[in-house]
């Protein structure tokens, strides 16, 4: 059964309010999505995002805070933060995206060794291999012989391709 709200709400000067969940975690969003988020009684889900759980019939679902200020569609099911804070459910800061798109604004992957999304040792040559991934396969851009060449190269093919959705770290 949901619980009652007992998240605290800080109007903030900017027009922006703060939502303190009752175990202290912060999100943001507009003042004026106030009234349909006072609703729910949102606390961190263990993927970090604002989660609330509610009713439906018999059934309880969950709702994340980010969908419900975006709602999605079937073009567009996923909602990416443009500024990849996932406590900042701004309107300005989320976006509707496709599944592949959602992906190409992923940071760079903890195992990499370079320092450098898309590039890694090809050890073979000692080389560097750039990579850019389009539309789910893996694209090599070449071998360099340095992790920033191999980057620069990277980092031009994903501004290209992925165009507002690139992340480069």
């Amino acid at each position: 059964m949901p619980i009652a709200n007992t998240n605290r709400y800080e109007c903030q000067p900017d027009g922006t309010t703060r939502i303190v969940t009752q175990k202290g975690d912060v999100y943001i969003i507009d003042t004026s999505d106030v009234e349909i988020t006072k609703r729910h009684c949102w606390s961190k889900h263990t993927n970090g995002y604002a989660r609330a759980v509610m009713r439906i019939g018999a059934k309880m679902k969950t709702v994340y805070l980010h969908r419900l200020i975006c709602p999605t569609t079937n073009e567009q099911p996923h909602v990416d933060h443009i500024n990849r804070d996932i406590s900042d459910c701004c309107r300005a800061n989320l976006r509707k995206c496709s599944h592949s798109q959602n992906l190409q604004n992923q940071k760079r992957r903890a195992d990499n060794s370079t320092g450098y999304k898309g590039v890694g040792l090809h050890r073979p040559s000692g080389c560097f291999r750039a990579r850019v991934t389009i539309c789910g396969t893996k694209a090599d851009l070449g071998l360099f012989e340095t992790a920033e060449q191999a980057s620069i190269a990277a980092t031009r093919m994903r501004e290209a391709l992925h165009k507002e959705f690139a992340r480069h770290a």
